[in-house]
């Protein structure tokens, strides 16, 4: 399935719909991606992200104790996500080109399942040098992150979960602490900085970005974040524009292209013939 450029309004019901077929289709293979978080667990973020991101939609936490059993870290961790600047950006920024969202989105989900996995040593490092304060947090938000990824919590039952965990209530206890949202910010700062570079690329290429999609439509090159990574996204853009700017210049080639495409769409009456 590949979305249109850009999205058009969509209800609620086929917002879902769509969510639902893009997460089977175009992020599959990146969100069963073995990892420490449940299987089960990944899709539902990947879920909540692609029907906000790329549809526009406010996803409504009807149940909010619920959600934080459920989601254990992830629930603070995407609150100051859907506020934050970025967030904003992507979601313009997505509404534009689809292809451009998913890019966003194949680069977002990998960083915050990361950041939930193995932020401990590094960032443990840091908050040490920054501020001591901070060292209780991190103790705080690590005992969460462990029931987060009990297995006990994802049996097979009706609800798909157990909630006989508190990690609702300790998850409001971290909310309530003093500096928690300094802590979650700090967190997110490498997130942050990475999606900033990477939004401020697209943006500034929007066009070239829909010329890669276009060249490669079976490919899917929207969201190729892996290739980007292995070469400067620029080298790429640079090389098209090269060949842009020789196609503005080449009238002979703009007549030959104006032709082809006037062939696709006139019926053949049989009497054209094409020399070698």
């Amino acid at each position: 399935m590949r979305p249109k450029t850009p999205f058009k309004p969509y209800s609620e019901a086929e917002a879902r719909k769509q969510t639902i077929l893009i997460l089977e289709n175009e992020l599959r293979s990146l969100v069963a991606f073995p990892r420490l978080i449940p299987k089960s667990l990944r899709e539902e973020i990947a879920e909540i992200l692609v029907f906000e991101i790329l549809f526009g939609q406010a996803y409504e936490i009807k149940a909010p104790d619920k959600f934080k059993e459920r989601f254990g870290a992830f629930y603070p961790l995407y609150l100051l996500l859907r506020n934050s600047k970025i967030w904003l950006k992507i979601q313009k920024l997505a509404n534009k080109n689809s292809g451009a969202g998913l890019a966003c989105l194949k680069l977002l989900l990998p960083l915050l399942y990361d950041l939930i996995e193995k932020y401990s040593k590094v960032t443990e490092a840091k908050i040490k040098e920054l501020d001591p304060e901070m060292e209780k947090l991190l103790r705080e938000f690590e005992k969460i992150l462990q029931d987060t990824f009990l297995p006990r919590r994802f049996s097979e039952s009706s609800e798909g979960f157990s909630t006989s965990s508190n990690l609702s209530e300790n998850v409001s206890a971290f909310l309530q602490l003093k500096g928690s949202q300094r802590f979650l910010e700090m967190l997110l700062q490498k997130l942050y900085q990475q999606l900033e570079s990477f939004v401020l690329e697209l943006e500034a290429n929007l066009e070239l970005f829909e010329t890669l999609a276009l060249l490669f439509p079976n490919r899917n090159w929207s969201y190729s974040v892996k290739e980007l990574k292995k070469e400067p996204f620029y080298i790429h853009l640079k090389m098209l524009k090269r060949y842009s700017e020789f196609f503005k210049r080449n009238s002979e080639l703009q007549r030959l292209v104006d032709f082809i495409g006037r062939q696709e769409f006139e019926p053949s009456n049989g009497q054209i013939h094409l020399s070698p």
